[in-house]
């Protein structure tokens, strides 16, 4: 039986709070609902009268570290609830302050958004520190390891998002003989929505002109972010593969020489954008957040005891890394990364928004 106590008699009474600039309740709403509302299809077995519980165990494996576990049901359902959410509760280790406001990282998590001005210098930053830092990413070893950028295989088309004075626009060029070109590839699921498809009928008419109002959520988003950043081409399957292969032996063809090399297109991208937690491609990843559902929260206790909440929202930190003088452990849950994902593709290491 596990011990738990009731935390509030209503989770419609936490909502409020949260929304009054309650951290605490903000962290329980986060991890409820997820930190941009994702945990959509979990919420539907909840009620805004329901209570919420709270169960604290202690972590073994981090001395003076707890784990609290949250239970938003009633109480005779809690030993048959799946319904669980976790975030730590650790000591803080040093009297070290908050990061400062000209923090990159710090910047970026304070935002309302998941995409902002902010945002978009940190993920400039990562880029700068990934190619002159990282062993197999910066120019001079790609010449070493691989031959010159020239020689990589890429996509045979990318968008090009500045062909145009007016950001409504953008076209669709050959770039297969072309020297390789830094672009942004996007990684998406398709989902039951049909996206926008490039076929032999529309081929010209993109090669012409796109207008982004035509364009699914999450392409709109990408480019967005991929502008915002600097670069200037953007790889999406659906728009640079021919679709339709079904009633085209032009467009079968295409789909088969592309989808092969799809290793090489990801790969040889400067970064990935994935869209991981976008059911389909109307649904799109820039959204409204509330950032103090994933910013630690210092609680000082009477005694002199000194606490800090870490939200399973907390944007990826590395082992050992200190905000508010609190050890970052490896995160409890692999859901937890914000998104949109950014991937130096040459690493895959991951970058949470």
């Amino acid at each position: 039986m596990p011990q738990y106590l009731l935390h509030s008699s209503s989770q419609a009474a936490i909502r409020a709070a949260a929304e009054s600039g309650c951290h605490f309740c903000s962290i329980l709403v986060g991890c409820l609902t997820g930190c941009t509302g994702d945990h959509g299809a979990r919420e539907q077995h909840r009620r805004p009268e329901d209570p919420l519980y709270i169960s604290i165990n202690l972590l073994d494996q981090k001395p003076g570290t707890f784990l609290l576990i949250l239970f938003p049901c009633e109480e005779s359902q809690i030993l048959d609830s799946y319904m669980d959410y976790t975030l730590q509760l650790a000591p803080v280790e040093s009297d070290t302050p908050e990061s400062t406001p000209d923090d990159e990282l710090t910047a970026s998590r304070a935002q309302t958004s998941t995409y902002s001005e902010a945002t978009a210098e940190l993920i400039r930053s990562w880029i700068i520190q990934c190619q002159a830092e990282h062993p197999v990413c910066g120019e001079k070893h790609f010449a070493l390891l691989e031959g010159q950028r020239p020689s990589m295989p890429g996509p045979r088309r990318l968008l090009d998002l500045q062909a145009f004075q007016t950001p409504g626009r953008i076209r669709l060029i050959e770039a297969e003989n072309e020297p390789w070109l830094p672009y942004c590839a996007l990684s998406y699921s398709w989902g039951r929505s049909k996206p926008y498809l490039l076929t032999v009928h529309n081929l010209s008419d993109f090669q012409k002109e796109i207008h982004l109002s035509n364009l699914p959520k999450t392409f709109q988003d990408a480019i967005e972010v991929v502008r915002g950043i600097g670069l200037r081409y953007l790889w999406a399957d659906a728009l640079c593969i021919l679709q339709g292969g079904e009633t085209s032996a032009v467009a079968s063809e295409d789909w088969f020489d592309q989808t092969g090399k799809m290793s090489d297109i990801f790969g040889n991208s400067l970064i990935t954008i994935a869209a991981s937690e976008a059911h389909d491609g109307s649904q799109g990843f820039i959204t409204s957040r509330n950032p103090l559902s994933y910013t630690i929260c210092r609680l000082d206790l009477e005694a002199g005891l000194r606490f800090a909440v870490i939200p399973p929202c907390t944007p990826y930190l590395s082992p050992g890394h200190k905000v508010m003088g609190v050890a970052r452990a490896s995160a409890l849950s692999s859901n937890s990364p914000l998104y949109p994902q950014l991937r130096p593709s040459r690493m895959q290491v991951r970058h949470s928004l």
